[in-house]
């Protein structure tokens, strides 16, 4: 195969023709030096391959954001190492609880799909591993059908439901939990592979305390050569005010140190989603998902919220690890536009209390819709729950509380008629765009100490050079004439069409800026 570079040796039964590996016939076990083995790199050379074979090649990357074509030729029981700490595997393992494996999948890639299956299977003791449901949420791909019937037929431990209709992730989610009959629910996304020993800890914990949700370490696999790279730095989880996203934060950054033995559970404010366990009837008592959410977005917060709230915790384990296709993008895309924000909106109106109105505040003024959502205030009533006050307090005091913004909204210029937009949450640097209205990456606070921030990054300047800083904020002066001048460097804010910089005060209309106060009665 001229198209790959290959550090290890070929796999003795594959076609030497490119054009016979995107349909490989998967074996049973591992080659004992096939590609990928170990999470090593598989690299491929488009311009190396025949037409043919180049063609399945794009159109298997722009079908999936990742490279399918590798996916194809990496054996779906590769072996992967232990990642985790040395003192993990002296750990003994008592629980009697068994697992029900909860996949939901829509359109995924057929060998990644059973490349997730075999993982499970092949790294799961079988007396803790009861099933495994697979939930086929509408798929059209002809794969996805009888052929995948056929296969999971051999694998009596695999059975396949389907939704019949688009569901999305939580109400297919939803479709598995009814069906599922072991004591723990392990909820897996369709594009993931485990490491040795990352069942037992999860379960372990469930047993010592059945309120605590756990989740495994997730280590990326990457989306272009499938390797694995296992992350050194322990992050858990927090989230965005702004349609309140998850983020991680490093456990260096949190305020409260948690206790550090190599194996302890880390304390974590929100979960990832993808990847956690959970008792069923904890998780029934809690009222399972809000299936008034509409296809994704949101869930994970929601059940962390009320995991805390309601007397549990969510929890960070060092000793299990999964791996995880992060895609360059979402290959997914929604019936429905918005559902992101309104799932956020009822998560938010139904256990954020007066918070919510810092939701609404960075998501711009548009209205919106949630449904009904009596049954779940009920719900919340009925638990006797703690309020989000309690939780900011307690569970995450590291998140900054915009209860000082002297401003908030868009930073509007007036000789372009732009608005100060900070990229995305991966950007280090601020840029000038056109106004939008919808908040976003265009929500800016002043603070009452001048910093300016959008809930995550603050404008900072040095060496002369505007960016953005998580961790801190320049000091700015909001003049009479418009102008923000900034303290340390005695320069001012200045607008080009698509570019910020800091300038020499002068009195340019570039340097002109219209901030929206906060009305007194909104700052708490």
């Amino acid at each position: 195969m001229g198209g790959l570079h290959q550090p290890l040796k070929n796999i003795g039964n594959w076609s030497n023709d490119p054009d016979d590996v995107m349909y490989p016939q998967f074996v049973a076990e591992s080659p004992p030096h096939g590609r990928g083995e170990y999470g090593l790199p598989v690299t491929v050379f488009p311009n190396h391959l025949s037409a043919k074979t180049n063609q399945s090649f794009d159109e298997g990357l722009k079908k999936n954001n990742f490279n399918q074509f590798v996916g194809d030729i990496v054996s779906v029981t590769r072996r992967l190492p232990d990642p985790g700490p040395p003192q993990c595997r002296s750990l003994s393992h008592q629980s009697r609880h068994r697992a029900s494996v909860i996949m939901c999948f829509h359109n995924e890639a057929w060998s990644t799909l059973l490349r997730s299956v075999h993982s499970i299977i092949n790294r799961s003791p079988p007396h803790l591993l009861q099933e495994i449901i697979l939930v086929d949420d509408a798929s059209d791909l002809d794969h996805l059908g009888a052929a995948l019937e056929k296969y999971m037929s051999g694998l009596s431990i695999v059975k396949i439901l389907r939704t019949g209709q688009r569901e999305g992730l939580t109400r297919a989610r939803l479709l598995g939990y009814k069906h599922a009959t072991a004591s723990v629910l392990v909820f897996l996304d369709s594009h993931i592979e485990c490491f040795p020993g990352w069942l037992e800890p999860l379960l372990d914990r469930i047993a010592e305390n059945p309120h605590a949700v756990p989740y495994p370490k997730i280590e990326s696999i990457k989306p272009d050569t499938l390797s694995v790279e296992p992350h050194v730095p322990l992050s858990v989880g927090t989230f965005s005010w702004a349609n309140l996203i998850f983020r991680w934060i490093g456990i260096h950054e949190l305020r409260t140190k948690p206790a550090r033995s190599q194996t302890a559970p880390i304390k974590s404010a929100t979960m990832p989603g993808g990847l956690f366990a959970i008792s069923r009837a904890y998780f029934t008592l809690l009222g399972a998902y809000d299936p008034g959410l509409d296809y994704w977005g949101g869930e994970n917060i929601e059940l962390s919220f009320k995991v805390w709230m309601c007397n549990g915790s969510v929890e960070l384990l060092p000793c299990s690890h999964v791996g995880h296709i992060f895609h360059h993008n979402n290959p997914i895309h929604w019936p429905t536009p918005g559902s992101v924000r309104r799932n956020a909106a009822r998560v938010a109106e139904v256990w954020m209390d007066d918070y919510k109105s810092f939701f609404y505040e960075t998501t711009g003024s548009d209205k919106v819709v949630v449904g009904d959502i009596s049954e779940r205030q009920e719900l919340r009533r009925s638990l006797n729950c703690q309020d989000f006050e309690w939780y900011l307090n307690n569970v995450l005091p590291e998140l900054p509380v915009p209860t000082d913004c002297l401003t908030v909204g868009e930073i509007r210029n007036a000789a372009y008629n732009n608005c100060i937009d900070s990229m995305g949450r991966h950007s280090l640097l601020p840029d000038m765009f056109t106004c939008t209205g919808k908040g976003y990456n265009q929500f800016w606070c002043m603070r009452d100490n001048g910093q300016i921030w959008n809930y995550h990054q603050h404008l900072y300047v040095k060496d002369g050079n505007v960016s953005l800083n998580l961790r801190q904020g320049s000091s700015w002066t909001y003049t009479q004439n418009g102008q923000l001048h900034e303290k340390i460097s005695g320069l001012c804010l200045q607008a080009g069409k698509k570019t910020l910089t800091i300038q020499p005060c002068s009195g340019e209309t570039s340097q002109v800026w219209t901030l929206t106060a906060r009305p007194p009665n909104q700052r708490h």
